[in-house]
C-alpha cells in the first residue's frame, strides 16, 4: 500500500514539475518573440527612414534643377526633417504602447536614442536576420 502512496507522489511531482517547466520554458519563449518582433520593427524603421532620405536628397536635387529658391529648398528640407521626425517619434510610441503591460519591464527603449543603442548593441542578430532572409 506504501508502495501505491509513493508512486503517486511521485507521479504528482513529476506532473507539476513538468508543468512548471513548461510555463517557464514557453515564457522565455515567448519573451525572445517579442524582443525579436521589436527588433524587426525597428530595422523596418530604419530602413524606411533610409529611403526616406534618399527620396528627401533626390527632391532637393530636382528643385534645385528646376530652379527654385535657397528659401524653397531650405522649406523642403525643413517640411521633410518634420516629417521624419513625427515618423520616428511616432513609430517608436506604437511599439511601446502596443507592448502589453505585464511585459513593459522587457521592453528595452522608450524613445528614439534608447531604441537606436538598443539596435546598435543587437546588431549582430539583425545583420543574421537581414542575412538569412535574402
Amino acid at each position: 500500500m506504501e508502495q501505491w502512496i509513493l508512486h503517486l507522489l511521485v507521479f504528482i511531482f513529476g506532473f507539476y514539475t513538468c508543468k512548471t517547466f513548461y510555463v517557464y520554458r514557453s515564457g522565455q519563449l515567448t519573451v525572445t518573440m517579442l524582443k525579436l518582433s521589436q527588433l524587426v520593427a525597428l530595422t523596418i524603421i530604419v530602413k524606411s527612414l533610409e529611403q526616406y532620405t534618399y527620396v528627401q536628397n533626390f527632391g532637393e536635387r530636382q528643385l534645385k534643377e528646376k530652379g527654385a529658391t535657397d528659401d524653397e529648398v531650405k522649406n523642403y528640407r525643413l517640411y521633410i526633417d518634420n516629417d521624419i521626425q513625427f515618423f520616428k517619434n511616432t513609430s517608436i510610441k506604437n511599439i511601446v504602447s502596443s507592448t502589453p503591460s505585464y511585459f513593459k519591464q522587457v521592453l528595452e527603449f522608450d524613445d528614439w536614442n534608447s531604441a537606436m543603442s538598443y539596435l546598435h548593441m543587437q546588431k549582430r542578430i539583425v545583420a543574421e536576420l537581414i542575412k538569412e532572409r535574402r
